[in-house]
């Protein structure tokens, strides 16, 4: 692999103007380690809503370390530790009052390989609004019709509502998982690597699906095609070996990157 030349890490960030954003999520100075190991470098940046923005870069770079740290999946892992801060529209993710259960009903995850529950179809769906005790079935019936047409699933799918979820192809399933988390309506999605698994048929429903999504959710997309990252996002951050190098709009950083690492990388010089 190629070296990669130094940078200057006077906040990627800087020059991004988000003035007519509202913002979603404030990252600042954030810093993981994975026992002894530093994965993420002071990272600070903000995340516009309804926006999508992608986290492109380099296996191991840490952008699926950091989308995790958005709904703290990261404190499932003994070894990690974190300091800095991540607000919410303002509330500190990682304060010690704040309700891990609740924080991660507000920020959805779908994750790189399709993970549909062996269940029917309508329970998968309905899964988080039992686990809130909504038992009302008007209330299921309507909003398991009203995720899966946000997943653009219901028709291909509304006579099949009884039947095991593991009978859908891969695409399904993976659309289905993207119903079942906006289903309690949250106010992030985080998708990690949502059609690396997927045929390009499949992919593309799921970038048109991702752009729709948008006008409801606020979406952080992780992703090693950079060619998705174009098509699907406003916003792109390049990150490499645990620091945000650069980030901005996304036609920018795609026809006129600032920094010559990020041209070196979208260009496929290393990677």
């Amino acid at each position: 692999m190629k070296e990669v030349t130094s940078f200057s890490m006077n906040s990627a960030s800087d020059k991004l103007k988000l003035e007519n954003e509202e913002i979603a999520i404030e990252v600042k100075d954030w810093n993981l380690y994975y026992g002894s190991k530093k994965a993420l470098n002071g990272v600070t940046m903000k995340l516009p809503k309804n926006r999508v923005t992608a986290f492109i870069g380099p296996s191991g770079c840490g952008k699926s370390t950091l989308l995790r740290c958005f709904n703290r999946m990261n404190d499932l892992i003994d070894s990690v530790s974190v300091d800095g801060d991540i607000l919410l529209y303002d509330e500190n993710m990682y304060s010690k009052h704040m309700d891990v259960s609740a924080l991660r009903r507000r920020v959805g995850m779908v994750f790189q390989k399709p993970n549909p529950f062996p269940k029917t179809i309508f329970e998968n769906v309905c899964y988080g609004l039992r686990l809130q005790n909504v038992r009302d079935k008007q209330v299921l019936n309507e909003t398991v019709e009203w995720a899966l047409r946000g997943a653009n699933l219901w028709e291909e799918v509304k006579d099949r509502l009884d039947e095991n979820a593991l009978s859908l192809s891969g695409g399904q399933q993976q659309r289905l998982c993207i119903a079942r988390a906006i289903a309690i309506k949250p106010e992030v999605l985080l998708l990690d690597e949502p059609t690396s698994a997927l045929d390009p048929i499949s992919t593309l429903a799921v970038e048109e699906l991702i752009f729709e999504l948008k006008k409801d959710f606020t979406i952080l997309i992780v992703t090693h095609n950079m060619q998705q990252a174009a098509r699907v996002s406003d916003y792109t951050a390049f990150m490499y070996m645990g620091d945000l190098v650069e980030y901005t709009d996304t036609d920018t950083l795609f026809t006129n990157p600032k920094l010559k690492q990020t041209e070196d990388y979208i260009s496929g010089r290393y990677g």
